[in-house]
């Protein structure tokens, strides 16, 4: 996809990201960016949150992660993050 837009890099290195590519691919602030070259061409991709269990590696979208820890707190009545966490821990065996 080209969509015309031409930014300058900064003198650290930087690019911004115009909040319309932001919001079309759910990029958000803290979210991790992965970079790749091919050839020519820099690619960027989201990296999405990784949990490991045991031996197994997962992607999990962050948003839907949050939302999950969001309700299992309130599921459980938790006062805070380290409370649903615990019960992460519990549930897993761990």
């Amino acid at each position: 996809m080209h969509t015309g837009m031409a930014r300058k890099i900064d003198d650290l290195g930087r690019i911004v990201i115009p909040a319309e590519t932001r919001r079309l691919l759910n990029i958000h602030e803290g979210d991790e960016l992965m970079i790749a070259v091919e050839g020519d061409r820099i690619i960027l991709h989201k990296r999405e949150g990784t949990i490991a269990v045991g031996d197994y590696v997962f992607e999990v979208d962050r948003a839907a992660l949050s939302d999950w820890q969001k309700k299992l707190g309130a599921e459980i009545g938790a006062k805070s993050q380290e409370q649903v966490e615990a019960e992460i821990r519990r549930r897993l065996g761990l």
